[in-house]
Parts: C-alpha cells; structure tokens; sequence
C-alpha cells in the first residue's frame, strides 16, 4: 500500500511539473509575433535544458534504478527547453546567438 501511494504521488509531481515547463510558451509567442528576441535573455532556457540533463543522466535505469517519475518528467523537460533554446537561436540576432551558444557551451562544459 505504502509502495502505490508514494508511486501514484511520484507521478502526480510528475505531471504538476508539465505547467512549469510550458511556461515559456508565452515568450516564444512575443518573440514569433515580433520576429526578434528583443531584450529576452536565453540564460534561463539554457540553464534550464542543462538542469533536465542532467537529473535524465542521473535517472537513466543504468545509473538510478527505479527513478522512472525523474526520467521522464526531465526527458519532456528537456525537449520542450531544447525546443525553446533552438526557438530563441533561430530569432536571434548574430550577436545574441553567439552570447547564447558561447553561454551553452560554457555551461555545458562546467556540467561535465
């Protein structure tokens, strides 16, 4: 009993998180309707993919058995930040998308 009830709140938590990583649809949609990223900085999206990347490498089954919830919560996470990261490159200025690539890369490496 003990099992099921920690499981079905592990997927709760789970699906609560969805509204979290759907929040940065209103932006994308400013910057679709402008055509440009204006003062919108990409740190947060970037931060954010690595952030999911990191708890996916940590709840793989060869790493963390039993850590399904985590995978697949982060799994969508970072898909749908990736999604937003490549959104906000592909609307950037010249000078915004090197800051946001060399920021990636940065913090890529301090992942590592």
């Amino acid at each position: 009993m003990a099992h099921s009830l920690a499981s079905a709140l592990g997927w709760l938590g789970a699906v609560a998180t969805l509204p979290l990583f759907l929040a940065p649809i209103e932006p994308m949609l400013r910057i679709r309707r402008a055509k440009a990223v204006g003062r919108l900085s990409v740190v947060p999206y970037v931060t954010c993919v690595l952030n999911c990347l990191a708890w996916v490498l940590y709840a793989l089954p060869c790493v963390s058995p039993g850590r399904m919830q985590s995978l697949v919560t982060n799994a969508v996470g970072l898909t749908l930040e990736l999604t937003y990261v490549l959104y906000y490159i592909s609307h950037a200025a010249a000078a915004a998308r090197r800051i946001a690539l060399v920021f990636g890369l940065l913090l890529a490496a301090l992942a590592v």
